[in-house]
């Protein structure tokens, strides 16, 4: 459980929240309105700057399956250094009612995981996929892929914000959502997914992307998730809905493992622990 349990904590980060994209020569915007493409275009440059940042995010998930429902909120903190690589991350979840919370360190080579009161060590082996879904907690990952679906895109705006969004259902979305959700993943594990997609239906999913006007930073993501699950004649039903903030950017001090944390770190292999 623990191991499904650290996954699931970085790996809802990765997979779902957003970012800007890697600086890029992206021709300069002028006065007057901004269409959706261009707004993204200004969020990828601006991501060039971007250091640090904290993030907050809520989560409720349900699925109903073979007669039974399973609830599972969580609520995830993190705070984010880019370049090098550390995350400070703490998520209080449940697994069928029961309560787990965690904490954790995790730089590029290393992660420390605090259950229960004690500190486990876990070199990257074996952890490819929370090692790739912590370096794309940047922004920038998300950008390119969105930009492909400009068209899809709405775009209000009031005094401070910009607001983008996606919605919609059935086969016409699943295209965004493959696209937004693979790409974190390994390739074997991504064309593993990219292939379940033919086995379900969204029935409804809304992406929502909030941008300060003055920074071109993303602050807000929201995403509401609705969609069902066939196999062997069975079907799942499976109900996301998250929000999450981003603040704080390039305001965090040292994000470095502490000291006494690496000293009480017990070291464990990845392939042994329970999950």
């Amino acid at each position: 459980m623990l191991k499904k349990a650290i996954i699931a904590g970085v790996f809802s980060i990765g997979l779902i929240l957003s970012g800007c994209g890697q600086t890029g020569d992206q021709p300069a915007v002028g006065k007057g309105k901004l269409n959706a493409e261009q707004v993204l275009s200004e969020v990828e440059k601006a991501s060039g700057k971007l250091k640090n940042y904290e993030m907050t995010a809520k989560m409720d998930m349900e699925m109903e399956a073979n007669g039974q429902t399973m609830k599972m909120p969580s609520t995830i903190t993190s705070q984010i250094q880019l370049d090098p690589l550390h995350v400070h991350q703490k998520m209080n979840t449940e697994n069928n009612g029961t309560p787990i919370n965690l904490e954790m360190y995790v730089a590029k080579d290393e992660i420390y995981v605090n259950s229960q009161n004690q500190w486990v060590k876990m070199k990257n082996e074996g952890t490819t996929e929370l090692i790739k879904a912590t370096e794309n907690m940047n922004p920038s990952k998300k950008i390119e892929q969105m930009k492909k679906f400009a068209k899809d895109l709405s775009l209000n705006e009031d005094k401070d914000n910009y607001e983008i969004k996606f919605s919609g259902k059935g086969d016409s979305v699943k295209d965004f959502a493959k696209e937004m959700i693979t790409e974190n993943l390994e390739a074997k594990q991504a064309e593993a997914l990219k292939q379940q997609f033919d086995k379900m239906k969204i029935n409804e999913i809304s992406f929502g992307y909030t941008i300060d006007k003055k920074t071109f930073y993303p602050t807000k993501v929201s995403l509401d998730l609705n969609m069902d699950i066939g196999e062997n004649g069975q079907t799942a039903k499976m109900k996301m809905k998250m929000d999450s903030t981003s603040s704080k950017f390039n305001e965090l001090k040292d994000l470095s493992i502490p000291d006494d944390v690496k000293k009480n770190a017990k070291e464990v292999s990845p392939n042994n622990v329970a999950g």
